[in-house]
């Protein structure tokens, strides 16, 4: 939970966690913040709300997935969403479908 709740207050990027005070601040002059650089989530979905608000804004069909299934035809030579080696690149994630 802590790093859920994290990732929608962070400041600094992910990235010069690790790094000295100096090139820390001389990146985040240069690149941003993590908000600018889209490291921060202002809003998570679940498998409950985000149906619900995709059938208020008028989509229908709406169904909850797994990372390599699909109703678009032949999903799977697109390879989205899945590493090197064909399994799920962000297990936990939601995959909802939705037609509108």
């Amino acid at each position: 939970m802590a790093a859920i709740i994290e990732q929608s207050v962070r400041k600094a990027a992910f990235s010069t966690k690790y790094k000295k005070p100096l090139r820390r601040f001389i990146e985040q002059l240069v690149l941003g913040d993590a908000r600018r650089r889209g490291e921060t989530h202002q809003w998570m979905y679940d498998r409950i709300n985000l149906p619900v608000l995709l059938e208020r804004t008028g989509f229908h069909h709406i169904t909850i997935l797994s990372y390599n299934t699909s109703n678009i035809p032949n999903w799977e030579q697109y390879g989205l969403d899945v590493d090197a080696d064909g399994r799920q690149y962000k297990p936990g994630s939601l995959y909802v479908e939705a037609q509108k």
